[in-house]
């Protein structure tokens, strides 16, 4: 993640230099009082004593040939008195790059065109604030600009009478501090390399009559495309970081949710997929939309979209604040596990289900009209009915690998009769319940709740069975439903259900309904 991040943030903008026309970008830009210069920027700055310090931080970071020649640029150049002597005579050279990169960035940058709420995206990706501040005089970073402009060869020169601190983003605060190497390793597993096909240029054939190619490639995590670009800096998030003693702890107690059955080929390592699924339970919900003063006290949503109800837990560690949001380093981390990864799961029938899953039935989705007086119902529901006299009709929900290896009370929400006729009040039928799941490369099947009675008038819950023992979340589970009307009881009971949806519920806990 470290190449791959850094690279496409700092380098990014030099794929669009091909596409400025300079002098279209000099005359536009200067209209106004301005110090002419013919030289380029490095020249220029030589020529200042003033400057001296900067020069020479500008040679330690390899920049001086970029200043000096043809490219266009936008220097800050703090005068000497600004630029504090433990940076000056460090001998950190990454951090005297950074110190550079920080005031320093591509393409044309005047102040005819800054305004109170502007930035500029620096050579390091940062933005920093560039434009009028309170006292409606020209400011970088908070420090006041000298009063003219000099325009030079390659670019613009901005005297500046202050320091910008280089401040890290999340992602280089995750990178150097190695308490929280466990959570940048795992960040890291979901780093990737793929082919730019739109910039890759084919160059010729080879010997065998491939095509060859001048590949670009694109490097990316592609977990923090999805959940947070923390190493960017064009928005602000709030992150928890656990340390490498608390990830642990925590892995030690959720991997117990993560037991595999190795995968659907039975033979993947087994450890390994506990590790990962594990790994992604925790850090997929550490990351906040914004900076922390812009969360509520009361509930939190992740950027991954689970909501959760303890923030003053959550956020009890260490607050640092980086340049695109805040982090705070926890010593253990207080997710409540219902809010987690242990949750009640609904799966919708019309949603999870094809006409593969109905055997010996048929079956029709419906979806509750305008006059209906049942209230509740979750979108469609499959209306099940006999399709020969002798043979119990069947609904099979699978559950994918969204389940945990833990326990659950398994409902079924049946939708009545009258919902569609107002006069079918005595309507009901009887269910079995079973459950099958694979252990090992085998089948095993489980008989759960039976002859279990529907309400004739009221959208609710049947139960399929309590405390129900999943011992692999990637397992292949699976709940079938079966219409068991015995021929003596036909007369009472009929051979038709509506099902809504299928909810699974940690054992012990009262559904959601």
């Amino acid at each position: 993640m470290k190449k791959t991040v850094t690279h496409i943030a700092r380098f990014l903008p030099l794929l669009l230099l091909a596409a400025v026309a300079c002098q279209d970008s000099w005359n536009r830009h200067y209209s106004y009082d301005k110090t002419l210069g013919g030289e380029d920027l490095l020249t220029t700055l030589k020529a200042e004593a003033s400057y001296s310090r900067f020069v020479k931080l500008i040679e330690i970071a390899g920049l001086q040939d970029k200043l000096a020649g043809s490219g266009s640029y936008t220097v800050w150049a703090p005068h000497n008195d600004f630029i504090p002597d433990s940076v000056y005579t460090s001998g950190d050279t990454a951090l005297i790059r950074d110190v550079v990169h920080n005031h320093i960035a591509y393409f044309l940058h005047s102040t005819a065109e800054a305004y109170s709420g502007s930035s500029v995206m620096m050579l390091n990706g940062k933005y920093i604030h560039f434009g009028k501040g309170g006292s409606e005089k020209f400011a970088f970073g908070g420090f006041e600009l000298d009063p003219a402009d000099r325009v030079c060869s390659n670019g613009v020169l901005h005297g500046l009478a202050g320091y910008v601190p280089f401040e890290y983003n999340l992602w280089e605060y995750l990178e150097k501090t190695p308490e929280l190497s466990l959570l940048l390793q795992a960040y890291n597993f979901y780093d990737s390399t793929y082919m730019d096909r739109e910039r890759s240029r084919r160059i010729g054939v080879d010997s065998m009559g491939n095509h060859v190619y001048d590949t670009v490639l694109i490097q990316e995590n592609t977990l923090l495309r999805r959940i947070g670009k923390i190493y960017n800096e064009d928005r602000n998030y709030t992150m928890i970081a656990p340390t490498n003693r608390a990830f642990e702890q925590a892995f030690d107690y959720y991997k117990n949710y993560y037991k595999s059955n190795g995968g659907p080929t039975v033979t993947m390592n087994k450890d390994s997929i506990q590790r990962t699924r594990t790994h992604l339970a925790l850090i997929r919900n550490l990351i906040f939309e914004g900076g922390f003063d812009t969360l509520t006290d009361t509930a939190v949503v992740s950027t991954f979209g689970y909501r959760f109800s303890n923030p003053g837990e959550l956020f009890d560690g260490r607050r640092i604040e980086t340049s695109n949001g805040d982090l705070f380093i926890v010593d253990s981390l207080r997710f409540d596990p219902y809010e987690l990864v242990y949750r009640e799961m609904v799966y919708e029938v019309e949603k999870v289900c094809t006409p593969e899953d109905v055997t010996t039935a048929n079956y029709t989705l419906l979806y509750p009209g305008e006059n209906t007086k049942t209230q509740g119902i979750s979108g469609g529901y499959f209306y099940i009915t006999e399709s020969s006299a002798s043979r119990d009709p069947k609904l099979t929900v699978r559950f994918g690998d969204s389940i945990l290896s833990a326990k659950y009370d398994i409902y079924c929400t049946i939708v009545p009769g009258n919902t569609e006729d107002s006069t079918n009040m005595e309507e009901k039928t009887l269910l079995d319940f079973a459950m099958s799941y694979k252990n090992g490369h085998f089948a095993r099947n489980v008989n759960l709740n039976r002859a279990q009675e529907t309400h004739p008038t009221e959208l609710g819950l049947v139960q399929a069975g309590s405390e129900v023992n999943i011992p692999t979340f990637d397992s292949e589970v699976s709940l079938t439903i079966t219409i068991k009307v015995p021929s003596a009881q036909r007369d009472k009971y009929k051979r038709n259900v509506r099902i809504d949806n299928v909810r699974l519920v940690p054992a012990g806990r009262s559904p959601n309904f």
